[in-house]
């Protein structure tokens, strides 16, 4: 479906299973396929991956989260933008179906990788892959291992294309990362 909406608006989407390549031992990643996901990039595709059940060698299996699939492969390569996929918009300051909540624009990022900001979730449902907390935990990860060269977004699948595409992201409604001085 992701892969399918970019497609139709303009973007080369390629989906890759993480679940048949990526290996971790205890919820940590022991290796995966950076390799194959370079040479879909150097024909000019975009890599759709997202999380999945993967084989872990003390585990049997687990949970392997997007988020983690990004962090993971920016450091394997020299990223520009990671644009964080979710069913909303950006980061609200309180899950975004309660009245009032309001859409964080800008997420500062201490240099020791630490996030100064309050955002109530509402967790009815385990979330498996960490929730918005993991996301959060990642962007700022994703900065701090690229000294703030990178730029993060979160927003939903509506927004993508315009972030993946644009230099600009002014009247996309998302909320942006940003490493602090």
């Amino acid at each position: 479906m992701v892969v399918e909406a970019l497609v139709a608006r303009g973007l080369p989407a390629v989906a890759i299973s993480a679940a048949s390549s990526w290996l971790l031992n205890n919820r940590q990643v022991v290796s995966h396929n950076s390799a194959q996901i370079a040479a879909f990039i150097d024909r000019g595709f975009v890599p759709v991956l997202h999380g999945d059940c993967v084989l872990d060698e003390q585990l049997g299996f687990c949970i392997l989260s997007g988020d983690t699939i990004i962090k993971e492969l920016c450091r394997a390569f020299s990223v520009r933008r990671v644009v964080f996929i979710s069913s909303v918009s950006g980061i609200f300051d309180r899950p975004p179906a309660e009245e009032g909540a309001v859409i964080i624009p800008v997420i500062k990022v201490d240099q020791d990788g630490e996030i100064r900001v309050n955002v109530e979730t509402n967790v009815t449902v385990p979330d498996v892959t960490g929730g918005i907390r993991l996301k959060m935990a990642s962007a700022a990860a994703i900065l701090q291992q690229g000294r703030g060269r990178p730029e993060v977004f979160v927003t939903c699948l509506l927004n993508a294309s315009p972030l993946c595409h644009f230099e600009s992201h002014d009247g996309i409604q998302c909320t942006r990362f940003l490493l602090s001085a």
